[in-house]
């Protein structure tokens, strides 16, 4: 399923430009990190393009040195708009060196008061996405991150069986706490709707963190996070050699990643004011009991019971939405006797 398909004529640069309220102000910057993406990135691009309303936006491109076509994708796009479009074409591979990340490098670049971030396998299938993210906070001084619904699509373009959670079919207001309380991820990435100053200005530690979503969601949601119900972009998991891909079916890996992101939950937590400090810890459980299970898949059952009492420690109480994992792991335990 792609809404926005390569069937829909584009409108001219002109054509865009003359339909802005103020073309000499930028309302949002739009941020498309790219990494061997040629299979989808034009997808993305004619998304951000087919966008209507009177909001004007610029459109930010990082591709780190692709191997595959997508920065020639990229630089074709640009050509045609080039007052719209403005890329970095990487030609050494920076995430791999470390202490980089895409999107907060685009964030430092963007002009726009507001920032949308779309990755270039993922894409916006309403044209009327961003006029309606840009009237929901204009509207909501207090309010600085907007989300909404995607749909779910494998690396084929078919329905994945991950969903996001249902939140109701009107619009409403998410409460902060519900980021660190949701198992897995609170909103599909190429839904961040956000002021521009909560990216362009991270704590340090965010260059080594493991994963950059979860943050730009803390940091962003503490005045509460307004949901829009409709699914107004893709959310693309398992695309090979995504994070979502490798992450899942590698249980070395993903331990290797949740020991990382429970170092970056420690700098969070010294991070956040003392009111807000504890909520981490619910995210903290989340991974640690991560951790368990993939120990427990891996036969170490000791260090998955480990892991298990820390949760309990953690948060006694919030562990009972653990319960039936930690009861698949011990029918493992119980296995044979």
């Amino acid at each position: 399923m792609e809404v926005s398909s390569n069937s829909q004529a584009l409108p001219t640069e002109a054509e865009i430009i003359a339909t802005w309220r103020d073309p000499q102000k930028i309302d949002v910057s739009v941020l498309c990190p790219t990494y061997n993406h040629c299979a989808y990135v034009e997808y993305a691009l004619r998304g951000f393009l087919l966008q209507s309303g009177s909001c004007s936006f610029e459109i930010l491109v990082h591709d780190d040195a692709s191997t595959d076509g997508t920065a020639q994708i990229i630089r074709d796009y640009q050509q045609r708009y080039p007052n719209i479009i403005r890329a970095t074409l990487q030609v050494e591979n920076q995430f791999s060196k470390g202490g980089f990340r895409p999107a907060f490098f685009l964030a430092s670049q963007a002009r726009g008061r507001y920032l949308a971030l779309c990755e270039g396998d993922d894409s916006w299938v309403d044209t009327h996405k961003l006029q309606r993210q840009v009237a929901a906070l204009d509207q909501r001084p207090s309010i600085n991150l907007c989300v909404h619904d995607a749909y779910c699509l494998d690396d084929s373009g078919a329905p994945s069986s991950y969903t996001f959670l249902e939140r109701g079919s009107g619009e409403c207001l998410l409460r902060y706490r519900d980021i660190f309380r949701c198992h897995g991820q609170f909103a599909p990435t190429s839904s961040f709707f956000l002021r521009s100053e909560y990216m362009q200005n991270p704590p340090e530690f965010i260059y080594s963190a493991p994963i950059g979503d979860f943050f730009i969601e803390v940091f962003a949601g503490s005045g509460g996070v307004w949901y829009l119900p409709e699914k107004m972009s893709v959310y693309r998991r398992a695309v090979p050699g995504s994070w979502s891909a490798e992450i899942t079916v590698d249980h070395l890996r993903s331990i290797t990643f949740d020991s990382s992101f429970l170092a970056s939950l420690a700098e969070l937590e010294s991070y956040l004011p003392d009111d807000l400090a504890p909520l981490v810890g619910y995210k903290r459980v989340d991974v640690l009991a991560s951790l368990g299970l993939r120990h427990a898949a891996l036969g170490q059952l000791g260090t998955a019971l480990r892991y298990a009492v820390l949760c309990l420690r953690e948060k006694p109480f919030y562990f009972r939405s653990w319960v039936m994992p930690w009861r698949v792991l011990r029918r493992w335990a119980l296995r044979g006797r």
